[in-house]
């Protein structure tokens, strides 16, 4: 894991704006994720988790608390036929990943930008057709470090939310 101090955020949106976070970490593995959320759990500190920076407005005044940009983006086949992917994979790419092996339902996808975790968070979708629709469980890393595997019932999805909205308007 790397962690940097006072890192500017115009670095990493796709707006190129925005002030400091105090701390900010990249991951590109689970241990590193839970390495950073430990870092910033034990100590009181607020996460804002990034994925690719896309349609986010970041305040010249910047982050207070920890940044962790996802960049876990592992994508594969199970042996039951279904697409596997980490929350940072671009959800276009992803799309494309699906058509390429030739499995449907991720059509609507294909031009939205952001990340798979992103996508997830605010059931993102166009076309009709949204996240929520696909998806059949998603593996979290719970604020006590803990994983768990959250069946789609159990993902609040409504249209453009989730759960996980929830848990971002009480930080």
């Amino acid at each position: 894991m790397m962690l940097l101090t006072e890192e500017s955020m115009s670095w990493h949106t796709s707006f190129h704006i925005g002030g400091a976070a105090d701390y900010y970490a990249k991951v590109s593995d689970v241990d590193d994720l839970a390495q950073a959320m430990f870092f910033a759990v034990t100590r009181g500190i607020p996460v804002f988790v990034l994925g690719n920076g896309s349609n986010i407005l970041v305040s010249d005044k910047g982050i207070r608390g920890m940044v962790i940009e996802n960049r876990l983006q592992n994508v594969c086949i199970s042996p039951d036929g279904q697409v596997r992917a980490e929350s940072g994979v671009p959800l276009a790419g992803l799309a494309r990943f699906a058509s390429r092996h030739g499995l449907a339902g991720l059509e609507w996808a294909a031009g939205i930008p952001g990340t798979l975790g992103g996508a997830i968070v605010a059931n993102a979708g166009a076309f009709g057709s949204c996240i929520g629709d696909v998806l059949i469980w998603a593996g979290v890393l719970s604020e006590e470090c803990t994983e768990l595997v959250l069946c789609k019932e159990d993902l609040g999805f409504g249209y453009r939310t989730s759960i996980f909205k929830d848990s971002e308007a009480k930080n």
